[in-house]
């Protein structure tokens, strides 16, 4: 993407050694009639309380595996998602403090998952919020022209784009929370196989 906003890049790995299945996409579902948070939400990177490292030997940043919720109906005036994480980080030590305004700074681009499914990527922090909160670009807006200001243009072949990816657009990308009518079908299942049982919109 160009421009303001999130800077995301799509990476294909093609090794003849690695079969790596692909990872699938889902969204938030900000019209869901319950209002429940998708539980069960990791967020994986390297973040700079985990710098590990001794005298004399070179410093490592280890990973980070944060878990938590993201509540559906909030963040809803920037277009962005909040993930409440269970366990906040240990505070920087003060020498390491000029490092970023939070915590969680090294984790932009970290992506966060539920039930296997990307959901986004970190793209910022939310200090005011507390360290319990770590902010996310939703996926599903990185193929279109936002309707939030500073939040990038998109990309300039929205169709080209889900196509590399897999799914034929937003539409196709599975809703979470799951709502009753879906949550009888176990995932992960096929798009054409789900179709019959969501609502059109």
């Amino acid at each position: 993407m160009h421009g303001p906003g999130p800077d995301l890049a799509l990476l294909e790995i093609d090794h003849p050694e690695l079969d790596l299945p692909p990872v699938g996409l889902a969204r938030v579902d900000r019209d869901s009639p319950t209002g429940k948070p998708v539980r069960d939400c990791q967020v994986i990177g390297y973040p700079a309380f985990k710098v590990r490292g001794h005298p004399g030997r070179r410093s490592v940043r280890e990973t980070a595996d944060a878990t938590g919720h993201v509540p559906v109906l909030e963040g809803l005036a920037a277009g962005l998602l909040s993930v409440q994480v269970t366990h906040s980080p240990r505070p920087l030590p003060p020498k390491e403090a000029a490092l970023g305004e939070s915590e969680w700074s090294g984790m932009s681009g970290a992506p966060v998952l539920a039930g296997g499914l990307l959901l986004g990527v970190v793209s910022e922090y939310a200090p005011r919020e507390g360290p319990s909160a770590i902010t996310v670009h939703p996926a599903h807006r990185a193929g279109s022209r936002s309707r939030h200001p500073g939040r990038g243009p998109g990309v300039t072949d929205p169709a080209a784009w889900w196509a590399r990816l897999g799914v034929p657009g937003v539409g196709a990308l599975r809703r979470l929370p799951l709502r009753p009518e879906e949550a009888r079908i176990p995932l992960p299942v096929p798009y054409e196989v789900l179709r019959p049982h969501l609502l059109i919109r």
